[in-house]
């Protein structure tokens, strides 16, 4: 879900993605399809209204692609797994992830709802691209003081490293 301004426009990479449906809902109108690029872009020219735009797509992870991986043992997504945008924007992301997963991603607060194993991220500063990983991290904290907490994730084998690097 995309919220173009008015007078702005925008174009999205597309090409490692296959994009199974657009939706565009300008403002005082009702939501209309539009048809799917079959170019490695999406051009959304800039009007005199507000644009919502809404892209659901699809990604292939295989074994040869050495920037993403999905397995049983962890996610990580570095490269090209969105629509990527022509100029930075303000994202957020919701995640629902396999029991016993913990997600992480480059937000200013880490947020596990605590259903269905969902975990919401909000970035405060505009970006092009955004990553996201998640495994059966074992998180520990330390506060350094009100507001400052720094946290080490770690899979089971390597948690003994967590009290140097919190120090």
């Amino acid at each position: 879900h995309i919220t173009l301004p008015p007078g702005q426009e925008l174009t999205l990479t597309t090409d490692a993605i296959s994009i199974t449906g657009i939706m565009v809902n300008k403002t005082g109108q009702e939501a209309m399809p539009v048809r799917i690029p079959n170019k490695d872009h999406l051009h959304i020219p800039a009007i005199r209204e507000t644009q919502e735009i809404f892209i659901s797509y699809t990604k292939q992870i295989g074994d040869c692609d050495p920037d993403n991986r999905i397995s049983p043992d962890g996610i990580v997504l570095t490269t090209m797994w969105h629509p990527v945008p022509d100029q930075n924007m303000l994202f957020r992301l919701t995640a629902t992830v396999p029991d016993g997963f913990r997600a992480i991603a480059e937000s200013d607060i880490l947020t596990n709802t605590g259903k269905d194993n969902r975990h919401a991220f909000s970035f405060s500063q505009p970006v092009q691209s955004i990553h996201f990983a998640a495994g059966p991290y074992i998180i520990k904290t330390l506060k350094i003081r009100p507001e400052l907490t720094v946290s080490t994730w770690f899979f089971k084998e390597d948690a003994a490293l967590s009290p140097d690097y919190l120090k």
